[in-house]
């Protein structure tokens, strides 16, 4: 498992983050790069198996909660 995370503060203020998931079977990201400007929430955006999607809740405490849930999910097959 590999867990990457990036964040560019300014007097404690986020300005931009990338936060990156990988398992042997799984890989995701999400960051506020400005390049989808389809998407709703744009630009904050996460990249799931392949697809680009609305990112509602962008920050570091969601990001590890969405881990901590993928890891118990995966912990009880």
């Amino acid at each position: 498992m590999l867990i990457i995370i990036r964040e560019y503060l300014v007097r404690g203020n986020v300005i931009a983050y990338g936060y990156y998931f990988r398992t042997r079977t799984h890989e995701e990201w999400w960051d506020d790069r400005p390049h989808h400007p389809e998407i709703s929430t744009y630009p904050h955006h996460k990249h799931t198996s392949g697809k680009i999607e609305p990112l509602k809740t962008p920050s570091l405490e969601s990001f590890l909660e969405h881990i901590k849930k993928f890891l118990e999910h995966f912990l009880s097959l």
